[in-house]
């Protein structure tokens, strides 16, 4: 009953191409121009090395994750044929095995990592996903009905 759900879900779309996320970037940036503002104070009210420091930071990061932001390259794309990874030559699910959702907790406990882990020819590969704009659940859904898809059109291709 469950594995007619993946194989019949309609919903989901021959091909989902997944990008960085915005509102992460978008975040970040705020936090950037915080940490700018008191950089300005520091700099003129406490120590101008302390200021010089919190700027530069400040700076960088602001710099970095409007890069992030401006990108729209496509940076995984999960379909019934396999995965892709940055433009990469697809990956076919022929090729994969045991392909899941890893959480790895930090162990300062500050920012856990969420990875798609597989293994392909007889490498494991993991694919850092929380900058991405989709959850670990979405993307553990996706796997189990393209996988099902795949097998199923195989199956479906050997009777002709």
């Amino acid at each position: 009953m469950l594995e007619s759900l993946f194989v019949e879900n309609k919903k989901a779309p021959k091909e989902t191409r997944i990008h960085y996320t915005k509102s992460n970037g978008i975040f970040y940036i705020i936090f950037s121009i915080l940490f700018l503002g008191f950089g300005i104070y520091a700099f003129f009210y406490l120590s101008y090395l302390i200021g010089i420091g919190f700027i530069a930071i400040s700076v960088y990061g602001i710099r970095e994750n409007r890069k992030l932001i401006k990108d729209t390259s496509v940076q995984l794309i999960l379909s019934e044929e396999g995965i892709t990874y940055k433009e990469t030559r697809i990956k076919r699910w022929s090729e994969i095995k045991n392909e899941h959702i890893i959480f790895e907790p930090s162990p300062t406990g500050r920012k856990s990592q969420y990875y798609l882990s597989y293994d392909h020819r007889n490498r494991n590969e993991k694919i850092l996903i929380n900058e991405l704009d989709i959850s670990p659940q979405r993307v553990e859904y996706l796997l189990k009905i393209y996988r099902k898809r795949s097998a199923k059109s195989v199956n479906f291709d050997d009777l002709h």
